[in-house]
């Protein structure tokens, strides 16, 4: 299992430094790849052990693309789907009579190509519960920091050194910021901000395990590296100048802080905020913060937001409102949304800059719902599982996949990053870790940090900690 996994890094390694997955030849390969690492990772596996109410979802996520493809009467259609059955009719050729069965998806191709890829991601998320479940550790972040090192590192030097290329290829869009191996700074910023809580997480336990001897202890020289690797990730962040992606990783950010906050001392803390301004500091000292700075000014200006996303996004609830139940398809979003299209009329939307709102358009609102709720939820029982874990090394693997996820879903709301082949086989392996550690971590004994994995225990402990903090009564003095 250990070969199996370390091979599926090398998968989606080879995944993401072909333009993040985009490049066809190469990803369908990485999809075979997938598919036979996934047959060995099971060949002998009688039960999987997955929860139920995680079976439940993934087994609704792949029927709706499998019910959508399947053609379907067409009085039952006008019932599920009567925006589907008006378009035939329009569609259809004069003096042609409509078929008497039709689907759901307005293109059976792109839904089916687009099905293969979400199998995809759902195997990797069942190998790394497996891998998780059967060894009790991951090497997710290991793998994870240290591709997203390497992108980092190129992307500082396209930004520095002016050097606009991925590998043979010439940049022809971003000319003038980091993109690492990406086409798009925003999907190269949602990697790194997703790698960001790792070693995050990592600087904050070595804080708590050696107390007052931090700096004086043997784990001294890796709380350097670790805050090495968190500068280089957030210089490649500042380079790429995406505001969502900066943004993003600042969630991931607060998200590990408050739960070390939690579940440590806040000396921890406090030497993360030291670290954030010493990182602060010297990108501002080496080559300045003006430029994301000003990136940032734009949203102030009048209308700024009319410019931008938001055009997009009522567009795309228009094209939701018509089709609400099972949506048009999977993956076909860019072919459907040109019949609402009213903004930027020169050119075409291939993605809803909102990945809610483009996974309610393809699969409809009930499945997108269910979709991300369970995403959020999983969020919420990591971090109840790292606030409770025994084992140091299980509460910052938990730490991170909540940090981590947190940065994605809230990159979400203004970009598609799960619709990039990299990045969503990346958040599959987080997510498929989280699920298994949520299931499997075992709790510390009675007396020690909160560790139910409810939504309500977690609140309440972050409200009575806090509470405790202000009473001069705090836990974790």
């Amino acid at each position: 299992m250990r070969i199996i996994e370390h091979l599926l890094a090398i998968t989606i390694f080879a995944a993401v430094l072909s333009f993040g997955g985009v490049e066809v030849a190469t990803f369908s390969l990485v999809e075979i790849a997938v598919a036979a690492l996934a047959v060995l990772a099971f060949w002998r596996t009688d039960r999987l052990g997955l929860p139920r109410r995680a079976t439940y979802v993934l087994a609704v996520i792949l029927a709706v693309p499998i019910i959508q493809c399947i053609p379907l009467p067409r009085f039952v259609l006008g019932v599920v789907s009567p925006a589907r059955v008006r378009l035939a009719e329009q569609l259809v050729n004069i003096g042609t009579p409509l078929p008497s069965a039709l689907p759901v998806t307005v293109s059976t191709d792109l839904t089916l190509l687009r099905f293969l890829l979400l199998i995809c991601y759902v195997a990797v998320f069942l190998m790394a519960f497996q891998f998780y479940r059967q060894r009790g550790r991951s090497i997710l972040g290991y793998a994870l920091v240290a591709l997203a090192i390497f992108e980092a590192a190129y992307g500082i030097v396209q930004y520095l050194a002016d050097w606009q290329y991925i590998f043979t290829y010439k940049k022809q869009y971003y000319t003038d910021v980091a993109t690492g191996t990406y086409i798009n700074r925003n999907h190269f910023a949602g990697l790194l901000a997703m790698a960001v809580p790792f070693p995050l997480a990592a600087i904050v336990s070595r804080g708590q395990q050696s107390g007052a001897r931090w700096f004086a202890s043997a784990a001294t020289s890796l709380f350097l590296r670790d805050a090495v690797l968190l500068a280089v990730l957030w210089l490649g962040i500042v380079a790429s100048q995406s505001r969502m992606g900066t943004a993003a990783a600042l969630a991931g950010t607060a998200c590990v802080v408050m739960i070390s906050f939690l579940r440590g001392r806040r000396r921890a803390v406090v030497a993360v905020a030291l670290l954030a301004v010493a990182i602060a500091g010297v990108y501002a000292a080496w080559v300045g913060v003006d430029p994301l700075l000003r990136r940032f000014d734009l949203l102030a200006q009048p209308g700024a937001l009319e410019r931008d996303r938001v055009p997009i996004w009522k567009d795309t609830l228009a094209l939701i409102r018509d089709y609400p139940l099972l949506g048009t398809g999977l993956g076909t979003y860019g072919w459907a949304i040109f019949r609402y299209q009213t903004h930027m009329l020169d050119s075409a939307y291939e993605h809803a800059h909102n990945d809610y709102l483009e996974f309610a358009s393809d699969m409809g609102v009930p499945a997108a719902v269910l979709l991300f709720a369970a995403l959020w939820l999983l969020v919420i029982k990591t971090a109840g599982a790292a606030l409770g874990a025994e084992r140091t090394r299980d509460a910052i693997l938990a730490m991170s996949c909540a940090g981590a996820m947190t940065s994605v879903l809230i990159h979400e709301v203004a970009e598609f990053n799960l619709q990039m082949p990299g990045n969503a086989l990346i958040f599959a392996w987080i997510a498929g870790t989280a699920a298994s550690i949520v299931a499997h971590v075992r709790p510390r004994p009675e007396g020690g940090a909160p560790h139910s994995r409810s939504l309500a225990a977690v609140l309440g402990a972050c409200l009575s900690a806090v509470a405790a903090r202000f009473d001069g009564r705090a836990p974790w003095r």
